[in-house]
Formats: structure tokens, sequence, C-alpha cells
């Protein structure tokens, strides 16, 4: 019989097994622009969940989470926040990384107590953003990982969980249902502007996803 060894630790935004105790960090969630004219994304692949919302117009936004930032390089371009990112963002106790917001959000995020870096109305936290000279002024903004922690490591924030904190999240080794159908290929459509696909790749294990008929990208490392 094989011999089954648990791992010290669980990911705790994945579940994947981990020699490394990341459950007292707060992860960092970073407002990611979805429109096709800043595609290639920047980062995406190293995110540990993103979370796609509407935001207006039929457009859609990301809400990159990062337990980690270790190895995290370039991230963006990146995009201005609303109240229910804020929500999110306060969901997992992390920290927020955004580039303006709605009236609604601005007035929310002092009233929540959501510790954020602001790319437009930032002040000294502005030092962490750069702008790239493609894709036009509005989808410009970046950050890296290396920044971001830098800045962390400043003491702006608490970067560690309170005591007893406890992520909400709950895995399973293998979630399929019972008398569950195949689904090699999954459509979400948003909107007439906006359709996400998963295609199933068997060889890889996992979803290969494309958006606006094209492959989803990763700007840092150009593969899907």
């Amino acid at each position: 019989e094989p011999v089954v060894v648990e791992p010290a630790y669980y990911h705790p935004l994945t579940g994947v097994g981990m020699d490394e105790d990341l459950s007292r960090l707060r992860p960092v969630a970073v407002m990611i622009n979805d429109l096709k004219a800043a595609q290639p994304q920047l980062g995406v692949s190293q995110a540990d969940i993103i979370y796609e919302m509407p935001a207006e117009g039929g457009i859609t936004r990301m809400v990159a989470l990062f337990q980690s930032l270790d190895g995290v390089g370039n991230l963006g371009s990146i995009r201005s926040t609303r109240a229910y990112y804020l929500e999110l963002a306060l969901g997992h106790d992390a920290l927020l990384v955004h580039a303006g917001g709605s009236p609604e959000a601005y007035k929310d995020i002092p009233a929540w107590g959501v510790d954020n870096m602001d790319g437009v109305n930032g002040g000294s936290d502005a030092k962490i953003f750069w702008r790239r000279r493609t894709n036009g002024y509005e989808h410009s903004l970046l950050t890296s990982g290396e920044k971001i922690q830098a800045y962390l490591d400043q003491g702006h924030f608490r970067t560690e969980h309170k005591d007893g904190y406890a992520e909400s999240l709950r895995f399973r080794d293998d979630g399929t249902p019972q008398g569950g159908t195949a689904a090699g290929k999954v459509s979400l459509r948003f909107s007439p502007y906006k359709t996400a696909v998963f295609d199933y790749d068997a060889a890889f294990g996992k979803y290969l996803v494309s958006q606006f008929g094209e492959a989803y990208i990763d700007g840092n490392t150009g593969k899907q």
C-alpha cells in the first residue's frame, strides 16, 4: 500500500499542500483591468484566486488575490475599485491595490477600514506604481509584487491576520459530483461584450481560458 504523507500545511486560498505556513499572512487583492484594449494582463497566472465581476456597461473587472508576493512580477494594468470589490477584499482580510474608485467606494474605504494602496489618490503609496507607454493612458498603470512588498515592509499596514482569524474556504480532494456529466468546455457569458471560455486539457489536467475570442495570456510569461 502506498504511504500517504500529509503535508505540513495547506495553502489557505488554494488548499494545496505546502511546507510553509502562510495562513497568518494577509493576502493582497489587486484590481486588474479586463478591457480588450488592456490585454494582455500582467501577473494573473501567479494569482491564487481571480474574481471576475461586472463593472459597468457589460465590461468586467478582476480582483486577483495573492497570498504571498514572493516571485510575483509586474501586475496590471491597475484600475479603479467599487464598493462590492471592497467587500471581496474584506472577506479575505486582504490589503487592496487599486487606481481610483467610485464615489461610493471612496466613502466606504475609511468607513469600513479598508487598508488600501491607491495609484490615483494615494499620496506616498503612489511610488509603487508606474506607467507603461503602450495600450493608452487609462490602461497603462502597473505595479509589481516586489514594489508592493517593499511598501508593506515599511510598516504602513498590518500584514498578518489578527489572532483567531480563520479563512472560510474549505477544500475537497475531489469535488466531482455524483452522477455529474463531463464538462470539457464551459462558457460564461457576462454580456454581449464579454464571454469567458474554459477548455479542459486532459494532458495538462487543467482548464485553459480564452476571452475576446483569443487565448487568455499572461503578458509576463506569454503563456495561456
